[in-house]
C-alpha cells in the first residue's frame, strides 16, 4: 500500500489536474498480510503508469484504485471512467506499441501497458483488463502469497 501512495503522489505532482482515489475494500488487521516481496521501484513504475493512464483516458481525469487483501491474495483494481476498450482489442492491449483506435488522439507510444505487464509478471503477479466501450476500463492486478 505504501508504493500505491507513492505512485499517487508522483502522478498528482506531475499532473495537478489528475485525481487518484485509493480505497481499501478489505484490509486485514495483521499488517504482515499486506507485505509481498518485490522490487519497490519497478512496482511504483507499474502503479504510476496505470494511474496516469486511468486519468489520461477519463474525461473527469480521475482513477479509483481499490486494494483488497485476503490471506492468500492481494488484488488491486485501477478503474477509470473513460471511453473503454472494445472486447476484440483486449488481447492486444499489453502488446508493445499497440494503440487502440480510441486512444490515438492522446499522447503516447503504446509502451506503458507492455512494460507494466512485464513488471507485474516479474513480481510473480498477474494483470488482466476488464472493459466495455462506454463503460470505462479496469486493470486488475493479483499478487499471490510468496
Amino acid at each position: 500500500d505504501e508504493v500505491l501512495w507513492q505512485a499517487k503522489a508522483s502522478v498528482q505532482q506531475k499532473n495537478p489536474g489528475y485525481e487518484v482515489h485509493i480505497h481499501y475494500d478489505s484490509i486485514p488487521d495483521d499488517e504482515e498480510e499486506l507485505k509481498r516481496y518485490g522490487d519497490e521501484s519497478l512496482l511504483r513504475v507499474a502503479f504510476l503508469n496505470l494511474m496516469d493512464n486511468g486519468c489520461k483516458y477519463s474525461d473527469n481525469k480521475t482513477v479509483n484504485v481499490f486494494l483488497e487483501a485476503k490471506k492468500d491474495l492481494i488484488t488491486i483494481r485501477f478503474k477509470d471512467m473513460g471511453t473503454g476498450i472494445a472486447k476484440e482489442e483486449h488481447p492486444y492491449v499489453f502488446d508493445t506499441f499497440y494503440r487502440s483506435a480510441t486512444t490515438m488522439s492522446k499522447a503516447g507510444y503504446g509502451i506503458g501497458l507492455a512494460l507494466t505487464k512485464r513488471i507485474v509478471n516479474m513480481q510473480g503477479a498477474s494483470i488482466e483488463v476488464e472493459s466495455e466501450v462506454g463503460e470505462g476500463t479496469t486493470f486488475v492486478l493479483k499478487f499471490p502469497p510468496f
